[in-house]
């Protein structure tokens, strides 16, 4: 089975362990450019190249394949059917690891020094996605529907609610959550930037929760 790393900061880390999070998306890098040949961002068609996902941009003259060029971009989450094994905050125990997003009651002290998720091994990773559906689209292609996929819990009363926030407007808390992940990495949400959505669903015991 073809495996790749995924890394989830800690309150996406509680949402799929709650069963609330099932759908990621992350900037497409390089972002496609609009020029005079793509005056539009022409929607991506999707190509399926030696086993390999790729979405492509046809640059030029629309309706024709003449003075043009065509640029594919590869997903680094694979296809459906792929595995993503999640990295996370963590510290080595000599059960194996730790992980920060356990630590409600602070039984692990921060002076002991958490781990980045960028070094955790796939030995220690508890937590294994299949993905179920993987498409390029903008940003604000979200709807309500899909912020709940995304984490963002209905409380009732016409409110959501995402980590402490609480609105009447799912969109807008996920919009605080996407911009705190991306904006110092030049991915604002102002932007409407390019994204894979990766719809997933988790793994136990090699045996698919649904």
């Amino acid at each position: 089975m073809k495996e790749r790393p995924i890394i989830f900061n800690t309150e996406s880390v509680l949402a799929i362990l709650d069963g609330r999070k099932t759908v990621t998306r992350r900037v497409i890098n390089p972002q496609p450019i609009k020029d005079k040949r793509n005056p539009d961002y022409r929607l991506p068609s999707w190509s399926l190249r030696q086993g390999r996902t790729y979405c492509e941009w046809f640059f030029g003259p629309q309706n024709t394949t003449s003075n043009g060029d065509l640029l594919y971009w590869r997903s680094p989450y694979g296809e459906p059917g792929y595995r993503l094994w999640v990295k996370e905050m963590w510290y080595p125990s000599r059960e194996g690891a730790v992980y920060y997003a356990d630590n409600e009651h602070g039984f692990v002290s921060p002076k002991a020094g958490w781990k980045s998720p960028l070094f955790m091994p796939r030995s220690v990773s508890r937590i294994i996605l299949e993905v179920v559906d993987l498409r390029a689209e903008r940003l604000h292609e979200i709807t309500n529907e899909e912020t709940i996929k995304e984490g963002v819990e209905y409380i009732g009363q016409s409110l959501y609610r995402y980590n402490h926030l609480v609105s009447s407007e799912a969109v807008n808390l996920y919009e605080k959550q996407w911009n705190n992940i991306n904006a110092k990495r030049g991915y604002h949400w102002e932007d409407n930037p390019w994204v894979w959505r990766v719809e997933f669903r988790r793994f136990q015991d090699d045996m698919p929760v649904r």
